[in-house]
């Protein structure tokens, strides 16, 4: 394709005169296109030590990657009365050239000093022509704006004038243009091989995240919560995912996606883990033995007969479990959990014989079914005013499950709740029998 702009004849002329040295500049800046889009500006810029009063560009491009639309005035430019040239969309050139305007009320002189009134004044990065381009690549390349002297035919130079018909050869600087599809890339990840649990963080570094639309999913998990930290860079948020292993990372904004099939390696989570049981028949109250794995992780609760039980961590794979009043005989299960999760055993601890006795909720002194400040006030009470105390037994009052009814017993119940002390014995938080039947406080 060949599109041309026509003006006066006189304007080759008025670029024909003989070359004067300058220190001047005809440039385009590096800038970044959007594939297989169309109507894109490029700025064409001068920098220049005298006053201009025509332009002449030549150029040359890549017409398997872009084409020119056209091609304006603009800027410190726009005022030009007089522009002309051709677009060559087949052979990838262009040449273009503008006068200034004259001074209407003087005849045009046949000889330099030519009288404009208009001109581009000495200066820098002053913006002068505006290129609209359609992006014909469709994938990430890139290409190059070249102010090559030669463009055209006949071939035509890149020159400025002055208002002596003066051509001045202007230092040329070509602008690099990267093609990009803004869609987002992935280019690394921080660490390389990111691994953990839900809820692990890391850093994925590419491009185009402060595009519109930016979303993240990890194990094909939609709400996957991420960072923008900025265009090249976002932390995300590991989501559960359910398996164990590499989970692909997408990214995706308005423009695409980018697949990363290793994202993110989840470990198997440390949830507990029970092997054996020994020792485990008897009644309530005796010690037994668990085997297992992950006993160190943090928040462990062991339950017997769904009752919480005493227990003492021996090591990451072996627990001492006391066994809780269960209310009926055979096999109870055996429940350990921690942070990551549960693990059951049917056969958690063999009841040989059945407490008998009413339930209660140790350290319930005043027996509206929950423990506060005021049950240690009611023991206070119950010790030293001989006001007694309205809970079913005697056991209720006993918060250490010491045996005895003291002063340690409101002590041990209000740094329990208020300052992370020791958490009360059972039958605690919920209502169960006496798991310590033996000791000389008669049971419920």
């Amino acid at each position: 394709m060949k599109a041309r702009f026509y003006c006066l004849a006189a304007v080759a002329v008025f670029f024909s005169w003989p070359a004067l040295p300058a220190a001047n500049r005809l440039f385009i800046n590096n800038q970044v296109l959007q594939a297989n889009a169309s109507g894109q500006p490029v700025i064409v810029y001068c920098d220049n030590d005298v006053p201009i009063y025509g332009v002449q560009l030549a150029m040359k491009f890549d017409r398997t990657k872009i084409n020119i639309a056209s091609v304006e005035v603009t800027g410190y430019a726009a005022a030009a009365k007089y522009p002309i040239g051709t677009i060559d969309n087949n052979l990838g050139e262009v040449v273009y050239g503008f006068l200034m305007d004259f001074k209407d009320t003087v005849p045009i002189p046949p000889d330099p000093p030519y009288p404009f009134d208009i001109t581009i004044p000495a200066g820098t990065n002053r913006a002068i022509l505006k290129l609209t381009i359609d992006v014909k690549a469709t994938t990430n390349t890139s290409t190059t704006l070249d102010l090559a002297d030669g463009a055209g035919t006949p071939p035509l130079n890149n020159v400025f004038s002055d208002d002596q018909g003066s051509t001045v050869r202007p230092a040329l600087g070509d602008g690099s243009i990267i093609i990009d599809t803004f869609a987002p890339t992935i280019a690394t990840k921080i660490p390389i091989s990111p691994s953990g649990l839900a809820g692990a963080k890391f850093k994925v570094v590419g491009k185009n995240y402060d595009k519109a639309g930016l979303s993240v999913k990890l194990c094909a998990v939609a709400e996957t919560t991420f960072t923008v930290l900025d265009a090249q860079t976002i932390e995300v948020t590991a989501p559960a995912c359910g398996a164990t292993g590499l989970a692909a990372l997408e990214i995706c904004n308005n423009f695409g996606c980018a697949t990363d099939n290793n994202g993110f390696n989840y470990l198997e989570s440390p949830k507990p883990k029970i092997t054996n049981a020994s020792n485990n028949t008897g009644k309530a109250g005796k010690a037994f033995f668990v085997a297992g794995d992950n006993f160190d992780e943090p928040n462990l609760t062991v339950k017997v007969c769904n009752a919480d039980a005493d227990f003492t961590v021996l090591t990451s794979t072996s627990l001492q479990v006391t066994a809780p009043v269960c209310g009926t005989l055979g096999w109870a299960v055996l429940e350990v959990c921690n942070l990551h999760g549960c693990a059951t055993r049917g056969q958690g601890f063999n009841y040989l014989e059945v407490q008998q006795g009413t339930p209660f909720i140790r350290g319930d002194a005043n027996n509206d079914g929950s423990v506060d400040v005021s049950d240690g006030i009611v023991i206070l009470e119950d010790q030293f005013l001989g006001k007694a105390a309205a809970a079913p037994c005697r056991d209720a009052l006993d918060a250490n499950d010491s045996g005895d009814i003291d002063i340690s017993d409101p002590i041990y119940l209000l740094t329990a709740l208020f300052i992370g002390g020791d958490p009360i014995k059972p039958p605690y938080p919920q209502p169960g029998l006496d798991p310590t039947p033996e000791d000389k406080l008669p049971s419920c």
